[in-house]
């Protein structure tokens, strides 16, 4: 849906049409190329006889390319390269669509669980509040007691509050990429652990950054090789025919073999040629810098997807001992062997480990995704195709 929605689709893909225009404008060199050309107006000569004679001229002109040492087909050739290039710059921009719609879904998922765990949290702390209030009435605990769990509990609230608030925008930013409110999120756990099964540093090479780059190298070739071969003369085979409209006796036609070239250019041509020459070296380049920049963002992805695995082994078990802690305390604290401050503390060791555990978890999901927006295959990782948008 935000693929469809997004302009930068449609700009790329008018710059793909664009291209595919291109294409047909190099191809036409090959075709005989007809114009014509007419005039009306009157003649002066010092003859009276001539003098003030109205005339005219209509002509058409047709010339076919017979050789020009390979500038046309190097053309050609650029322009399928560029349309090559402009394609899967589509794709490219419908990966960077992709990549950053599920970033905002991760982000989504991570904003609702910290949402959910901090309503747990207030909602333990409500009814350990509630408890504490009784026994302050029976007699059990002082009014202290009950002061100390209302400033934990209004700072588990306000906690819930900004968590809300969190949640909230992370939606609608959601709904800003796909333009509708968002259903229900579901969630990656399985998906994800599908997609991470495929990824290999080896696909790198299928990259469409990397395509398009290497499609702009192949094109830059081409045109250097134009540009070389524009130093030498054209062949053509040129055929005309005029006629005066006033004198329909004045009327003939020629068939020759043209060659045209250019003498001088004051250093233009040779500037061309090292132009072209750059722009090829500054492609191979950029193929370079995109596949260097792409293969280490995938190794840092690889050491944070591992971080966050051994980080969510260590706090589920830290979160195992907050349960077993905060019960064996409030046995503790209702026998009057422990203060109603290690309750709170053992209530807020949960709260704190579930949090760490949603950040590990998500940690992990991200790691994943940077993979996959490492290796450009997000789009394609998700079961989609160029054609749904």
């Amino acid at each position: 849906m935000a693929a469809r929605r997004h302009p930068d689709i449609h700009s790329a893909e008018a710059l793909l049409n664009r291209e595919r225009s291109g294409v047909i404008v190099a191809q036409a060199a090959r075709y005989p190329q007809v114009s014509f050309d007419s005039g009306v107006g009157n003649s002066f000569s010092n003859s009276r006889q001539g003098a003030g004679r109205q005339n005219g001229s209509i002509g058409v002109t047709a010339e076919l390319l017979l050789y020009d040492f390979g500038k046309t087909p190097a053309a050609i050739g650029a322009a399928k390269s560029n349309e090559t290039a402009a394609d899967v710059q589509v794709d490219a921009v419908t990966e960077r669509i992709a990549a950053e719609t599920s970033a905002k879904y991760l982000a989504s998922l991570r904003a609702t669980a910290l949402r959910q765990a901090s309503q747990d949290y207030l909602e333990s702390l409500t009814r350990l509040h509630a408890i504490i209030s009784l026994r302050e009435e029976s007699g059990v605990s002082d009014r202290a007691d009950v002061l100390l769990a209302d400033v934990i509990l209004n700072g588990a609230r306000a906690g819930l509050l900004a968590a809300e608030t969190n949640e909230r925008a992370a939606r609608s930013s959601i709904s800003s990429a796909i333009g509708i409110d968002p259903p229900v999120l579901q969630p990656v756990a399985r998906p994800l652990s599908r997609i991470d099964k495929a990824l290999n540093v080896h696909r790198l090479e299928s990259h469409p950054e990397i395509l398009s780059a290497k499609q702009q190298a192949v094109s830059a070739r081409y045109e250097l090789a134009a540009e070389k071969a524009s130093i030498y003369p054209r062949l053509a085979l040129q055929g005309s025919y005029g006629v005066d409209p006033y004198d329909p006796s004045s009327h003939g036609g020629s068939l020759m073999v043209t060659l045209k070239g250019n003498l001088y250019q004051g250093g233009a041509q040779g500037a061309r040629v090292q132009a072209a020459s750059s722009n090829e070296v500054a492609a191979l380049t950029q193929v370079e810098s995109i596949r260097m920049q792409n293969e280490a963002r995938f190794k840092v992805a690889e050491q944070d997807a591992a971080g966050a695995a051994s980080r969510k082994e260590i706090v589920e078990q830290q979160l195992n001992d907050a349960y077993a802690s905060r019960d064996l305390f409030f046995e503790q604290y209702t026998l009057g062997k422990r203060t109603l401050s290690e309750l709170l503390t053992a209530e807020g060791s949960i709260y704190q480990a579930q949090v760490a555990q949603i950040e590990a978890e998500h940690d992990g999901y991200n790691a994943v995704l940077q993979k996959a927006i490492a290796l450009g295959i997000v789009f394609r990782s998700l079961g989609s195709s160029r054609s749904e948008t």
